[in-house]
């Protein structure tokens, strides 16, 4: 009788590490869908943003064209509006054709 009550402690106990082990395993899976499903619905809202993004940046690069038709240099409009020459340059490109006129105070 001690042995089969011993048995059934065993198997008791072997049920538990069993449904234990499950559940831990369960539960690692389901953190990694969560994480997954995360990430997913940060991707879509990163690339959504850079969308909204680029017509504004597409308005910017407009609005530094429009100060150069006001014979402003990049460099003038770098320092008006706290940008690098670089960067006024890049918003240039990104408005279309260049000015072919060559102008003083070009900074590099």
């Amino acid at each position: 009788m001690l042995r089969a009550e011993r048995e059934a402690a065993r198997a008791r106990q072997d049920d538990l590490i069993e449904a234990g082990t499950a559940a831990l395993l369960d539960a690692l899976l389901e953190a990694q869908r969560v994480r997954e499903r995360a990430k997913a619905v940060a991707e879509k809202a990163i690339a959504d943003g850079e969308a909204s993004a680029a017509e504004f940046e597409r308005k910017a690069a407009e609005s530094v064209r429009a100060l150069r038709g006001l014979n402003l240099t990049n460099a003038e409009i770098a320092e008006l509006c706290g940008l690098s020459v670089g960067a006024v340059r890049g918003m240039m490109a990104q408005a279309g054709p260049a000015v072919t006129a060559s102008v003083e105070g070009e900074a590099a």
